[in-house]
């Protein structure tokens, strides 16, 4: 579903306002549609409101009189376009109210659904699903178009099929034609209340085209929606199981935006999750469309979040490698821009130093990193040859940041860099003693942990490695370079 249908308020409309009862607000119909997509408006206006309803505890009533609302549509241009509006649920009001005339729902149901119910099409839909049925051993006690009455006897409805499946009653419907929703409603809170369970079936399962009756279902359902065919009657035969076609929508991040996929393949009645929603809605699903919504919702959030990082690390990583190589001339402009990123960091909870080399522990950091990784095998920020020059010196005067120095030459790839500048191999047998140092938790070498909000976040390629804990690395660094004697293994 590339091209979502538009859904916006009526414009026209006689009541504005409904009474939540649960919240005690009386809220607009902006105010209802608000942060609601148009699935969550079909579930949240529309069903919901009916089984409140038939609970006897509704929750949007009209601010006027003692009627209850509910929310209903009117598509427009050739269903590119909902028009949500809110309506009375009890005819005699909405007739003194809002002034609606003409056929009641029950009529035009009565109308509609007669003209459906028994056609030809309905009829091989039966046969199919009794079919399948019958090829699964599973299932027992299957009753085409006959009565299940309620738990006292007193009430009955006729599903399509209904049947028996670990040790659970089910009711299965064909949804083939216009049906309303308050019809679906009562039709869940009968098989619920009665301790059975139900799948409504599609007839066919084009997302784009359903009508609003089968979005009722199809949104309620957690955004999936099932059918049978020739085809899985066929394989439910062959395979001795209920073989159903699914279709659902997949939220997918794609490049920071949220994209509903739709996905077509069959799946057994056994790999369904039977639940009811936080709305009191039963639902049947193959794919979890509300779980897995929550986790691309965080992962959007997560990207985004990058995606503000991102230039906030490349704007302090220009600055500050230009600053190195003393690129800066005017140093009211080098002023300026480092006060610019210091307020922008503080947005964030990190304070960085009034002027960029007044914290010595973090400019010595910041020199092993952007010499890591910019220098092409030379320090930049100070006056060494090569980066195996630096790693002495940081050795013999920055110990606390050797460690950092390490992580960073493995990100880079300059360890075969260093081992060949590295000619006498003392730089190797000094890592080395470093790494037994670490590995005993000493605390010579131990990292300098005071600026790693910072440095996590400046060199994300190295985040994982310099969080973990320094001692427990340097052990296994130590056993791979005994196991593989590899000179590569003891400078890492």
């Amino acid at each position: 579903m590339d091209n979502p249908v538009r859904y916006v308020p009526a414009s026209k409309r006689s009541h504005d306002l409904v009474w939540d009862r649960v919240t005690g607000q009386c809220l607009s119909l902006d105010e209802f549609m608000d942060g609601r997509d148009y699935g969550e408006i079909i579930r949240d206006g529309r069903l919901a409101a009916e089984l409140e309803l038939l609970e006897g505890t509704p929750r949007y009533q009209c601010p006027h009189c003692p009627d209850s609302m509910g929310v209903r549509s009117k598509a427009i241009r050739a269903r590119t376009e909902f028009r949500f509006y809110f309506d009375h649920r009890t005819a005699r009001y909405r007739d003194t109210c809002t002034g609606r005339k003409g056929y009641s729902p029950k009529a035009i149901l009565a109308r509609k659904f007669g003209l459906h119910k028994e056609g030809a099409l309905h009829k091989a839909f039966k046969q199919w699903v009794r079919d399948s049925l019958d090829a699964d051993p599973r299932f027992t006690d299957t009753l085409v178009e006959k009565r299940w009455w309620d738990l006292d006897g007193a009430r009955w409805r006729q599903p399509d099929i209904q049947t028996q499946w670990g040790g659970q009653r089910w009711a299965i419907e064909i949804q083939l034609s216009t049906t309303f929703v308050h019809v679906i409603a009562e039709r869940m809170k009968f098989y619920r209340d009665g301790g059975g369970r139900m799948l409504w079936l599609f007839k066919d399962l084009d997302l784009a085209a359903f009508r609003l009756s089968e979005d009722d279902l199809f949104f309620s359902n957690n955004r999936n929606a099932f059918r049978v065919t020739p085809a899985t009657v066929t394989r439910s035969q062959r395979e001795g199981r209920f073989i159903l076609e699914g279709a659902w929508l997949e939220p997918r991040l794609e490049n920071g935006a949220i994209r509903e996929v739709e996905v077509r393949r069959e799946v057994s009645f056994d790999e369904l999750t039977f639940d009811t929603c936080s709305r009191g809605i039963p639902r049947a699903y193959a794919f979890d469309y509300g779980g897995h919504k929550d986790r691309v919702e965080k992962e959007q959030a997560a990207w985004q979040e990058e995606q503000v990082w991102a230039r906030r690390r490349d704007a302090f990583e220009t600055f500050y490698v230009a600053m190195l190589r003393g690129e800066f001339t005017d140093y009211k402009e080098r002023d300026r821009r480092w006060n610019g990123l210091r307020r922008s960091f503080a947005q964030v909870g990190i304070q960085l130093p009034d002027y960029p080399k007044d914290d010595t522990d973090l400019e010595r950091l910041l020199v092993v990193g952007y010499s890591a990784k910019h220098g092409q095998g030379k320090p930049i920020g100070i006056g060494f040859g090569t980066l195996a020059e630096l790693g002495h010196h940081v050795h013999k005067v920055w110990p606390k940041a050797l460690w950092f120095y390490r992580c960073m030459l493995r990100a880079h790839g300059q360890l075969k860099t260093v081992v060949e500048q590295d000619r006498t191999k003392k730089l190797q047998g000094k890592m080395k003693d470093v790494l037994a140092s670490l590995a005993k938790g000493e605390p010579a070498f131990e990292p300098q942990r005071a600026w790693d909000p910072l440095l996590v976040r400046l060199f994300p390629e190295v985040a994982q490695v310099w969080s973990a804990d320094a001692s427990q690395v340097a052990s296994a660094a130590l056993q791979a370079s005994t196991k593989h004697r590899s000179v590569d293994e003891t400078v890492a």
